[in-house]
């Protein structure tokens, strides 16, 4: 038997070209956010979706990010007003923005041309104040403004009748890719503010090549019954929203908790799966297996074939078209040996949710606790985690009920993310790692403590976490 890991380097199938976002090149979209968030609460939009092309541009109240690098906690910080787009912020939060074309693409410049002319006026019912100076700055991912890559002019507190343009051009394949970074940091009192986008143009080319691997995604795909025709997810860098409703100001509206990376299939099969031009799914030789912590498809003596993507599936069930072409490709491999019993592992979907301290590793349970005892958890596909009939709560606790658990999603990197609303600005998310040290903090990178006052995490002791004895609870405050 050999052991494969095999990956794609991929490109999409466009020619280079500009695009305005614009209303006449494209829609708003409003979503279901977080509880008393204002702009939502007024009719204000969360996106805009561009009318053919797979480009978007999101708004949110943070900058918590998807595994495909999208705004994940989107607001209602966008409006139509007369023929030009308006983007608000505050009271205490700044505004992010995010531009986005799915991997593939690659994004090699912009100008943006914003007005100051909305302090102290009323848009769609939200009032923005006289006091409050603004500055648009383009960033990188973490979304600090102190290191910008681009910025505009203050704009001051009193209307104005400058244009004030930000704009950057690609110098190099790697200093630009299928994201724009942007954060409208204002200063002064503590009101709303709005500022115009009077014009904002995107040049992008399809030569972002990136990679994805061909191999078992995670434990939970191992199996030593052989297949056919194996499948290795990767993400595209574009958002599934789920179920489009209009929402009662007539807009067309999604629920920010249905929104998930959308994903992407590679296809690794013999060549009698593929004798009819189609792959047809039945028995076979390749196995799924961990070796020495490591993922890989076993093949035996035949002939197999690697193919990419053309359709991705929504999680509603829509197939959608995607083009992407393979460019390069990467195969590790290595020449199987005897095994002693056990060290392949065929894992049956489980994983432990870990922390380690001082070499030892502490596992979480269903009792919202650390032991030293391992339990074993899995994830269900639309997102609920269990282990045995105990369903996980965004909390910590379990529930028997799954219409009571929490959806989560795991990363590529085996981080847990969930995210809901709470009274006060910032989305509640909670991180921790599978396999690996625990990271667990929330949107404000505040620590979480036990139930007697003792840190978990410690933001300040360079993400070392404190010493966990017993049973302490990730999630007591």
């Amino acid at each position: 038997m050999m052991l494969i890991l095999l990956t794609f380097t991929f490109s999409a199938t466009l020619n280079a070209q500009n695009v305005t976002i614009s209303p006449s090149s494209g829609k708003l979209l409003a979503a279901q956010t977080y509880e008393g968030e204002a702009g939502a609460d007024l009719g204000w939009s969360a996106m805009w979706r561009h009318n053919q092309l797979p480009l978007t541009l999101t708004v949110a109240d943070d900058g918590l990010l998807s595994e495909g690098g999208q705004l994940r906690n989107p607001a209602g910080n966008i409006y139509l007003n007369g023929a030009n787009y308006v983007i608000a912020g505050g009271q205490k939060p700044d505004s992010y923005i995010n531009i986005n074309l799915p991997r593939g693409f690659r994004i090699t410049g912009y100008k943006m041309v914003l007005l100051n002319n909305l302090n102290g006026t009323t848009i769609q019912g939200l009032k923005t104040g006289s006091g409050v100076t603004k500055t648009v700055y383009e960033t990188s991912s973490n979304f600090d403004y102190n290191t910008p890559l681009a910025q505009t002019e203050q704009m001051t507190a009193a209307n104005q009748e400058t244009e004030f343009i930000i704009k950057r051009t690609s110098m190099s394949e790697t200093d630009m890719t299928n994201n724009l970074y942007f954060r409208i940091h204002h200063a002064g009192d503590n009101s709303y503010y709005a500022v115009t986008i009077k014009s904002l143009e995107i040049y992008f080319t399809a030569e972002g090549t990136f990679d994805a691997n061909v191999m078992p995604p995670s434990a939970g795909y191992l199996s030593s019954v052989g297949k056919n025709a194996v499948y290795s997810p990767f993400t595209t860098g574009k958002l599934n929203l789920g179920k489009i409703t209009k929402n009662n100001y007539g807009n067309y509206s999604y629920s920010y908790k249905n929104v998930t990376d959308l994903t992407a299939n590679n296809i690794l099969y013999e060549a009698s799966a593929g004798s009819t031009g189609t792959v047809v799914d039945g028995a076979g030789g390749i196995t799924s297996l961990m070796v020495s912590n490591k993922l890989y498809y076993g093949l035996k003596d035949n002939t197999y074939y690697a193919e990419s993507p053309t359709t991705a599936k929504t999680v509603l069930g829509n197939s959608v078209p995607i083009g992407y072409r393979i460019v390069g490709a990467k195969i590790n491999y290595s020449y199987g040996t005897a095994q002693s019993a056990g060290t392949a592992q065929y894992e049956t979907g489980y994983f432990y949710i870990t922390y380690v301290r001082n070499g030892t590793t502490y596992y979480f349970n269903t009792s919202n606790s650390f032991t030293t005892t391992p339990v074993k958890w899995k994830i269900t596909s639309d997102g609920y985690i269990y282990s045995g009939t105990d369903y996980l709560t965004s909390d910590g606790t379990t529930s028997t009920t799954v219409s009571d658990a929490t959806r989560f999603s795991i990363s590529s990197t085996n981080q847990i993310y969930y995210t809901s609303g709470r009274t006060n600005i910032l989305p509640q998310t909670k991180v921790v790692s599978m396999t690996c040290q625990a990271t667990i903090l929330d949107g404000s990178n505040n620590p979480y403590v036990d139930s007697k006052g003792n840190n978990i995490y410690d933001d300040s002791d360079d993400d070392e976490e404190d010493a966990v004895s017993g049973t302490k609870s990730i999630w007591d405050k």
